[in-house]
Order: C-alpha cells, then structure tokens, then sequence
C-alpha cells in the first residue's frame, strides 16, 4: 500500500514528524512480520525432484505435510499448482513481541474509534 508507513522504519517515515506515540514505537524496532509464506519449492521444482515428487503424490494424492512441529507451531504443506509448480506453504505463529504490538495497536483503535463515536 503505497504511502503507508512501516513502524520502525526510518528510511521511509520521519519519526520527527509524526505523534509522540509513533516517535516513541520507533525506536523499538521495525515491526514487520510475515507469519505466512508460499514460494515454489526449490528442489521438487528441479528435474531430479520432480521425479521424486511424483513418487509422493502418488503416495499422498498431491498434499503432504512438511514441517507440522507443535513445539515452534510452524506448520508446513506442500501442494502443487494447476500449472504443475510445486509449492511449499508455511505457517507460523507470530513472536510474542509482535503479538504485543498487534494488541497494543488494536487498543489503541478502539480507544480512536470510542472517541470518534463521542464527538460525532
């Protein structure tokens, strides 16, 4: 989304300019998290693994399970497109210090929104 700051960011957002409370968020670090990613696989993409991937889809009717560790709470499948790509999903929980901000922040638009609500 163009023109929408990063928390953190202070290559693409002034801290100078902005409220005391985004100042303050900046100089906890950036604050950007991606808790899921697909990208084509790397090695059943490959002439070699292609062979070894139609082995497993034969075994796993094209859906199997990658990295499902309840310790970390990643979760992984692969899959493979209509196109023929093979694709591996990952999913993970975000770290606790994002989890902070995304409660901090949400807080803090409720309190927005209630004031908003009482002016109108």
């Amino acid at each position: 989304m163009r023109g929408t700051l990063l928390v953190g960011n202070t290559t693409y957002g002034d801290s100078n300019k902005k409220s005391k409370a985004a100042h303050k968020r900046f100089g906890r670090g950036l604050m950007l998290c991606s808790n899921k990613v697909i990208v084509a696989h790397p090695f059943y993409n490959t002439e070699e693994g292609r062979l070894v991937w139609q082995d497993q889809k034969r075994l796993n009717q094209g859906v199997v399970d990658v990295a499902a560790d309840a310790d970390d709470g990643q979760i992984g499948t692969l899959w493979e497109r209509a196109d023929g790509v093979v694709m591996v999903t990952v999913d993970m929980e975000p770290p606790p210090k994002f989890q902070g901000l995304l409660k901090a922040e949400e807080q803090r638009a409720n309190m927005t929104y209630e004031q908003t609500k009482k002016t109108s």
